[in-house]
């Protein structure tokens, strides 16, 4: 077993689109039990024609695949830093739909485009560590920025960790709910969805909802230390950060309304975040967030949950835990010591 890692990107790399590189999954730079990575680096942004499906690498017997972006490459936890996924046309996105794929580092811009799911799986997969940004739909459909299909069955674990998931606004006059990250699997089927930050979501359509970060509750859920704040709009229908109903590993979990829990309900954004304007967003933490040193330990499982939006790692520097995808960490003070040189005038005689 190898680990075989490509370029992506437009300046001499392997690939010139990720579309490319998994159409090669299944080609002779890999054999059976290889671990594909597919490296994107910020060379342009990746303006893709049609939704990118990675199903590849089946036939070849891939261990499993990662769509990463390079180190020195990836966002700093702002939009547009690092490396940009930015659909060409309405409706496309990204779908993980063959086993043991992981999704990470990415910055993905919908620019305003309508869409259904910009992020989507249906299998045993991980998505973690992206930007997930800036769709808007108008028809009377659901829309989502992260969307867990119900066709999978209990035996498959999705991950969704330290993504910051923000500004979706749906103006159709139908009944499509405005959903941040949405688990529609059965009560069973392990979905772990820790430290994601899921901010303004707006509905003004018809009886359309807004659920901030939505699953079917049920022993499979583990919801933990995520921090969701506003929701709004004219449509009639329910705004709730989370569901009236809770995962029995529902835990720390921070928001705008009353439907979080430990206390961390009825916050603010602007007591959360260091810029709110709307294109400007800086959703790390500030200092004295009520986010700041309240979270649930999480450890080191699922494997990669204690690595931050900027690749903070919470369990090796033993830090208290905060509530979303950024660990606040103040910048120290540096001491430099005062001196007094003292200088002497010799009088000439």
């Amino acid at each position: 077993m190898a680990t075989v890692t490509k370029s992506i990107g437009t300046s001499s790399r392997d690939h010139s689109t990720i579309t490319l590189w998994e159409g090669a999954l299944d080609g002779g730079s890999y054999a059976s039990g290889d671990v594909a990575v597919g490296e994107c680096y910020n060379d342009s942004a990746f303006s893709e024609s049609a939704t990118v499906t990675i199903d590849g690498g089946g036939t070849v017997g891939l261990a499993s695949r990662t769509l990463s972006v390079a180190s020195g490459q990836r966002h700093t936890g702002i939009a547009s830093t690092g490396a940009v996924f930015r659909p060409a046309t309405t409706g496309k996105g990204i779908v993980l739909s063959i086993a043991n794929t992981t999704l990470e580092w990415l910055d993905i811009d919908e620019n305003a485009l309508s869409i259904n799911s910009t992020v989507s799986s249906t299998v045993i997969s991980t998505i973690q560590r992206c930007i997930v940004r800036g769709a808007a739909r108008s028809t009377a459909t659901a829309s989502h920025l992260i969307g867990i299909a119900a066709t999978s069955g209990a035996a498959v674990t999705i991950n969704v960790h330290h993504n910051l998931v923000y500004a979706l606004t749906e103006t159709g006059t139908g009944a499509g709910f405005t959903i941040g990250i949405n688990d529609a699997g059965s009560a069973t089927r392990p979905f772990n969805a820790n430290n994601n930050t899921v901010y303004n979501l707006i509905n003004d359509g018809g009886t359309g909802g807004v659920t901030m970060l939505s699953f079917t509750d049920g022993s499979g859920k583990s919801i933990r230390n995520n921090l969701c704040v506003t929701n709004s709009g004219t449509g009639s229908g329910a705004k709730a950060c989370y569901p009236t109903t809770s995962a029995s590993a529902f835990a720390t979990n921070l928001s705008s309304d009353t439907s979080g829990t430990s206390g961390l309900t009825s916050k603010t954004a602007a007591n959360q975040f260091v810029a709110t304007t709307g294109g400007s967003e800086d959703l790390h933490l500030k200092a004295g967030a009520d986010a700041i040193g309240v979270g649930t330990d999480l450890v080191t499982t699922p494997s990669g949950v204690q690595i931050d939006i900027d690749g903070y790692d919470r369990d090796a520097t033993g830090v208290t835990w905060d509530v979303g995808a950024d660990e606040y960490v103040a910048i120290a003070a540096v001491y430099v010591p005062f001196s007094i040189n003292t200088i002497y005038l010799e009088e000439e005689s």
